[in-house]
Protein backbone atom coordinates (compact mmCIF):
# COMPACT_ATOMS: atom_id res chain seq x y z
CA UNK A 1 0.00 0.00 0.00
CA UNK A 2 1.12 3.54 -0.73
CA UNK A 3 0.82 6.33 1.81
CA UNK A 4 0.96 9.98 0.82
CA UNK A 5 1.74 12.80 3.24
CA UNK A 6 2.06 16.53 2.70
CA UNK A 7 3.61 19.16 4.95
CA UNK A 8 3.25 22.86 4.32
CA UNK A 9 5.74 24.89 6.32
CA UNK A 10 9.39 25.78 6.83
CA UNK A 11 12.12 23.25 6.22
CA UNK A 12 15.11 23.85 8.49
CA UNK A 13 18.49 22.49 7.58
CA UNK A 14 19.60 19.60 9.78
CA UNK A 15 23.09 21.12 9.63
CA UNK A 16 21.79 24.05 11.70
CA UNK A 17 19.81 21.96 14.22
CA UNK A 18 22.07 22.27 17.20
CA UNK A 19 23.41 25.04 19.36
CA UNK A 20 25.57 25.17 22.45
CA UNK A 21 23.91 26.09 25.71
CA UNK A 22 25.37 26.48 29.17
CA UNK A 23 24.18 25.35 32.59
CA UNK A 24 25.64 25.79 36.01
CA UNK A 25 26.79 22.59 37.72
CA UNK A 26 28.31 22.94 41.20
CA UNK A 27 28.85 26.64 40.56
CA UNK A 28 30.68 26.08 37.27
CA UNK A 29 29.27 26.82 33.79
CA UNK A 30 29.26 23.67 31.66
CA UNK A 31 28.46 23.60 27.92
CA UNK A 32 25.90 21.22 26.43
CA UNK A 33 24.36 20.74 22.99
CA UNK A 34 20.65 21.28 22.44
CA UNK A 35 18.22 21.52 19.56
CA UNK A 36 17.46 25.06 18.45
CA UNK A 37 14.04 26.26 19.57
CA UNK A 38 12.98 27.31 16.06
CA UNK A 39 13.82 23.88 14.63
CA UNK A 40 11.73 22.20 17.33
CA UNK A 41 8.81 24.49 16.44
CA UNK A 42 9.02 23.47 12.75
CA UNK A 43 9.39 19.83 13.72
CA UNK A 44 6.34 19.91 16.01
CA UNK A 45 4.26 21.64 13.32
CA UNK A 46 5.24 18.96 10.79
CA UNK A 47 4.37 16.19 13.25
CA UNK A 48 0.98 17.81 13.92
CA UNK A 49 0.17 18.07 10.21
CA UNK A 50 1.22 14.46 9.57
CA UNK A 51 -0.83 13.16 12.52
CA UNK A 52 -3.94 14.74 11.04
CA UNK A 53 -3.25 12.87 7.80
CA UNK A 54 -2.60 9.55 9.57
CA UNK A 55 -6.26 9.61 10.65
CA UNK A 56 -7.37 9.01 7.05
CA UNK A 57 -5.32 5.77 6.92
CA UNK A 58 -6.00 4.66 10.49
CA UNK A 59 -3.60 4.80 13.43
CA UNK A 60 -3.42 1.00 13.65
CA UNK A 61 -1.37 0.84 10.42
CA UNK A 62 1.49 2.84 11.91
CA UNK A 63 4.37 2.80 12.52
CA UNK A 64 5.34 1.00 9.33
CA UNK A 65 7.65 -1.85 10.27
CA UNK A 66 8.69 -3.34 6.93
CA UNK A 67 11.27 -2.20 4.44
CA UNK A 68 10.03 0.85 2.55
CA UNK A 69 10.72 2.95 -0.48
CA UNK A 70 10.07 6.65 -0.39
CA UNK A 71 9.61 9.39 -2.97
CA UNK A 72 10.10 12.95 -1.77
CA UNK A 73 9.48 16.36 -3.28
CA UNK A 74 10.88 19.25 -1.26
CA UNK A 75 9.48 22.67 -2.09
CA UNK A 76 11.76 25.60 -1.28
CA UNK A 77 11.09 29.30 -1.77
CA UNK A 78 14.41 30.74 -0.59
CA UNK A 79 18.09 29.76 -0.54
CA UNK A 80 17.28 27.05 -3.08
CA UNK A 81 20.83 26.72 -4.38
CA UNK A 82 22.38 26.59 -0.90
CA UNK A 83 20.11 23.92 0.59
CA UNK A 84 21.63 20.42 0.71
CA UNK A 85 19.24 17.65 -0.20
CA UNK A 86 20.71 15.29 2.40
CA UNK A 87 20.13 17.81 5.22
CA UNK A 88 16.51 18.27 4.14
CA UNK A 89 16.11 14.49 4.20
CA UNK A 90 17.46 14.30 7.75
CA UNK A 91 14.78 16.71 8.94
CA UNK A 92 12.08 14.71 7.14
CA UNK A 93 13.27 11.34 8.44
CA UNK A 94 13.37 12.66 12.03
CA UNK A 95 9.82 13.92 11.61
CA UNK A 96 8.61 10.59 10.17
CA UNK A 97 10.05 8.75 13.18
CA UNK A 98 8.70 11.21 15.76
CA UNK A 99 5.28 11.25 14.06
CA UNK A 100 5.28 7.44 14.43
CA UNK A 101 4.89 6.87 10.68
CA UNK A 102 8.03 4.72 10.48
CA UNK A 103 9.93 2.96 13.23
CA UNK A 104 13.38 3.91 12.00
CA UNK A 105 14.83 5.55 8.91
CA UNK A 106 17.06 2.47 8.48
CA UNK A 107 13.93 0.82 7.00
CA UNK A 108 14.30 3.00 3.91
CA UNK A 109 15.98 0.87 1.26
CA UNK A 110 15.10 2.95 -1.76
CA UNK A 111 14.57 6.68 -2.06
CA UNK A 112 14.06 9.30 -4.69
CA UNK A 113 14.36 12.92 -3.61
CA UNK A 114 13.90 16.10 -5.61
CA UNK A 115 14.07 19.71 -4.48
CA UNK A 116 12.09 22.31 -6.40
CA UNK A 117 11.88 26.08 -6.21
CA UNK A 118 8.30 27.05 -5.39
CA UNK A 119 6.27 29.87 -3.83
CA UNK A 120 5.57 27.81 -0.68
CA UNK A 121 7.82 25.58 1.45
CA UNK A 122 7.12 22.04 2.49
CA UNK A 123 7.31 18.46 1.30
CA UNK A 124 5.26 15.81 -0.46
CA UNK A 125 6.11 12.19 0.29
CA UNK A 126 4.93 8.86 -0.97
CA UNK A 127 5.83 5.83 1.16
CA UNK A 128 5.38 2.25 0.04
CA UNK A 129 6.07 -1.07 1.77
CA UNK A 130 8.48 -3.36 -0.07
CA UNK A 131 8.13 -7.12 0.19
CA UNK A 132 11.20 -8.26 -1.74
CA UNK A 133 14.15 -6.49 -3.25
CA UNK A 134 15.34 -8.13 -6.43
CA UNK A 135 18.61 -7.53 -8.21
CA UNK A 136 18.38 -7.09 -11.95
CA UNK A 137 20.23 -9.55 -14.23
CA UNK A 138 22.60 -6.77 -15.34
CA UNK A 139 23.63 -6.00 -11.76
CA UNK A 140 23.84 -9.69 -10.91
CA UNK A 141 26.23 -10.28 -13.85
CA UNK A 142 28.32 -7.28 -12.79
CA UNK A 143 28.59 -8.66 -9.28
CA UNK A 144 29.87 -11.98 -10.64
CA UNK A 145 32.58 -10.15 -12.56
CA UNK A 146 33.42 -8.13 -9.44
CA UNK A 147 33.75 -11.29 -7.35
CA UNK A 148 36.08 -12.91 -9.89
CA UNK A 149 38.53 -10.00 -10.05
CA UNK A 150 41.49 -9.85 -7.73
CA UNK A 151 41.90 -6.76 -5.64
Amino acid sequence: MKYIFIYKGSLPSKANYKEIGYRRINGELKPFIRNKKQVLIFQNEAIYQLHKQILSYGYEKFPLKNLIKIKILFFLKRNFEKRDLDNLEKFLFDVLEKANIIENDAQIVKKEAIKLKYKEEGFFIEIENIKNIKISKTIENSLKIFQEKEI
